[in-house]
């Protein structure tokens, strides 16, 4: 293991790298299966597959009953039984792809009552999708309640027990939930809208407090403790939260360097996200100018060369942050650049590094002048902020 002495060290080839305004292959939602990453742009209506050894992204088709320049439809998406399973944004429902057949379908949603519920949006149902053996859980952003699908029998289970106890502690009108981790069979939830972390245990959903005083929109799991990533704008001193399940323990890891003030005037939240793998936390900026990585046995906390590339882009009208994505598979960290567009890859069993453009396929004709159509799309004023940069909130 290259990291066995306690020090990460990083191979990295790679050229300088520019901001780009050929966005049309930016997303947030994806999947990884090893040989190819399936994910569905935030500006159109489209589902690609990613050959993780050419970087070539294959238009596979267009998602039935969704607009066709609909923006963000879907949050994310896993993998059950060979069918790929996506969580609607915007979109009209539930999408699901069958990967053998290559055949589209769709779950109908109950639709919420908005005067019941006045934070729900329909622009923003759900946040994240996990699965569990036969099980698929979508996880909302505004939706009041986690769907569970029994991909076997085809049932659903709305699961509501978790909204009151949220909604007496929240002190912040914004997405339910952002950010999520699996433990041991359970899925933990950072909860973006209060101070605590929600649990999922088969058909219990238990929301948990944290203590902390803060929202988030991360998390990961060290093997004892978690780290959440607050989800409030810093000021000063970028920090992350760790946070004990067992004895209920909380303590702040500060991250070193002062937060810098956003295009907008606005300062950034501390990062998009974090992940954990064999002993290190890994965290990944929103604009922050350096990706970290920390020792969790003696937080020492260095720059992640790996993936200080796109860091260092100069921001030009960027639509969010400074990665759109970040994940995980077989031990190599990936990341996507809102930047450059490119994607930042780390083997951390040898340490070798390397940054890959993706290139498009040109069989699918984009209209990128285009407004984005969701249903519900709140309008030419808030796509005109978007399009030039200003920061938003993900809630």
């Amino acid at each position: 293991m290259y990291a066995a002495a306690g020090k990460p060290v990083f191979h990295q080839k790679v050229e300088p790298i520019e901001h780009t305004r050929n966005n049309a292959l930016m997303f947030e939602c994806s999947y990884d299966d090893g040989e190819y990453v399936w994910f569905a742009p935030f500006h159109h209506n489209a589902l690609y597959r990613l050959d993780k050894k050419t970087w070539f992204a294959e238009y596979v088709g267009a998602f039935p009953n969704e607009a066709e320049n609909g923006w963000r439809l879907f949050s994310d998406v896993v993998e059950c039984r060979g069918k790929l399973y996506f969580a609607p944004l915007a979109g009209v429902g539930v999408a699901v792809y069958d990967k053998l057949e290559g055949v589209f379908s769709a779950i109908e949603l109950i639709e919420s009552d908005q005067e019941v519920f006045p934070n729900y949006n329909k622009v923003h149902k759900f946040a994240l999708v996990a699965q569990n053996g036969k099980y698929v859980y979508f996880i909302p952003a505004t939706y009041p309640a986690i769907i569970r699908v029994d991909v076997d029998s085809g049932d659903t289970e709305y699961m509501t027990e978790w909204v009151e106890p949220l909604e007496e502690i929240k002190n912040v009108e914004t997405w339910y939930f952002y950010g999520k981790t699996e433990v041991s069979g359970k899925i933990y939830v950072s909860a973006s809208c209060a101070d605590a972390v929600l649990v999922i245990d088969g058909l219990d959903a238990c929301v948990k407090p944290v203590g902390a005083g803060k929202t988030y929109n991360g998390i990961c799991y060290d093997g004892c403790d978690f780290w959440l990533v607050p989800h409030e704008p810093v000021r000063e001193r970028p920090a992350l939260v760790k946070w004990n399940e067992r004895t209920k323990q909380t303590s702040v890891v500060y991250l070193g360097y002062k937060s810098d003030i956003s295009e907008s005037g606005n300062p950034p939240a501390v990062a998009l996200g974090v992940l954990h793998n064999d002993g290190y936390t890994w965290v990944f900026p929103n604009r922050l100018k350096q990706s970290l990585i920390i020792n969790v046995a003696t937080g020492d906390i260095q720059c992640a060369k790996a993936f200080q590339t796109e860091c260092e882009v100069e921001a030009k009208g960027i639509l969010f942050h400074t990665y759109t994505k970040h994940w995980e598979k077989n031990s190599v960290l990936y990341v996507l650049g809102a930047r450059s567009g490119a994607i930042s890859r780390h083997d951390t069993a040898t340490g070798e590094s390397s940054v890959e453009f993706m290139t498009e396929d040109c069989r699918i004709k984009i209209n990128r002048d285009s407004k984005p159509a969701s249903p519900g799309f709140a309008g030419d004023a808030i796509y005109s902020l978007i399009m030039k940069g200003v920061d938003a909130s993900h809630g």
